[in-house]
């Protein structure tokens, strides 16, 4: 198995701990704000009821693939990767859990989904409209 938890830093090991609903990394280039957030949404995965959906969500498509893909083939289960499923950008794990990708470039097409965890990476690059649109889609 491929997946390995790592070493987090502190200021990555606070968002991996932290029990707060709503949770904001800032921090520059390198920090590994990606890295965390692809370890925070595997940890949802194992902490929510089996089969909940989540969502990673980036300012465009470009970057879910060169960036967040990337970093998530690297470190989640090569069982979980093996479930990329292109047409519906989304990963399924062993317990039914379904992870969505999609891109914030246009806010109202998330209206539609219902996921109990999100993950917004680099949010700033993102229209204002997306913060009351996803956060309404929590269950």
């Amino acid at each position: 198995m491929r997946w390995q938890f790592g070493s987090p830093h502190e200021a990555q090991r606070k968002i991996l701990v932290s029990p707060h609903r709503y949770l904001f990394f800032r921090s520059g280039l390198g920090a590994g704000k990606t890295w965390a957030g692809c370890q925070w949404i595997a940890a949802n995965v194992v902490l929510h009821t089996a089969g909940t959906t989540g969502v990673i969500i980036s300012p465009t498509y470009s970057m879910l693939d060169d960036v967040i893909r990337a970093q998530i083939e690297d470190l989640w289960p090569e069982s979980v990767v093996a479930t990329w499923h292109g047409t519906e950008r989304s990963y399924v794990w062993p317990n039914g859990s379904k992870i969505l990708l999609r891109s914030a470039d246009r806010p109202g097409r998330l209206r539609g989904i219902q996921i109990g965890y999100a993950w917004l990476d680099e949010p700033a690059e993102m229209k204002a409209e997306i913060w009351p649109v996803i956060t309404g889609r929590l269950r």
